[in-house]
C-alpha cells in the first residue's frame, strides 16, 4: 500500500486534514444551534402580539446576520469535504425542527388567538353546552 492517494497527495495529510474539517463542523453547528436557540427565545420573550406565521418567524430568524455569518463559515468546511454535506444537511433539519416545535409551543396558541379571536369564544361556548348536556 503505497502512501500517496489516488490523487497524488499524502493519504496521512488527507485524514488529518479531514479530521481537523470535521472538528471545525462539529464546532460550527454547535454554535448554529446555540445561536439559533437564542435568537428563538429571544423572539418567543417578545410580549407584543404577534401577526406573522411561524414560517415568517422561522425566515426572519434564519436572515438574521451573526447566525448567516456561521451558518457561510460552516458552508465553507462543507464545500472542501463534501462528504460532510449530509450530515450537515441533517444536524440543520434536525435544529429547525426543535426550534420550530418550541415556537409553536410557545407562539402557535397565540398567533392562533390573535388572527382567530372568535373562534375562542365559539370554541369556550361549544364546550359549555358540552357539559351542560
Amino acid at each position: 500500500m503505497t502512501p500517496f492517494s489516488n490523487h497524488g497527495t499524502i493519504r496521512q495529510e488527507d485524514i488529518v486534514a479531514c479530521n481537523v474539517a470535521r472538528s471545525a463542523i462539529t464546532r460550527l453547528l454547535a454554535l448554529e444551534a446555540r445561536c439559533t436557540a437564542i435568537l428563538v427565545t429571544n423572539l418567543i420573550s417578545k410580549t407584543q402580539p404577534r401577526t406573522l406565521t411561524i414560517a415568517d418567524l422561522w425566515i426572519q430568524i434564519n436572515n438574521d446576520p451573526s447566525l448567516i455569518s456561521i451558518v457561510s463559515r460552516t458552508d465553507a468546511h462543507v464545500d472542501a469535504y463534501m462528504q460532510f454535506a449530509g450530515w450537515v444537511k441533517g444536524a440543520r433539519s434536525r435544529v429547525a425542527y426543535a426550534q420550530t416545535s418550541r415556537l409553536v409551543t410557545a407562539l402557535g396558541q397565540q398567533i392562533y388567538a390573535h388572527r382567530f379571536r372568535n373562534s375562542d369564544r365559539l370554541t369556550r361556548l361549544h364546550l359549555l353546552s358540552n357539559l351542560s348536556t
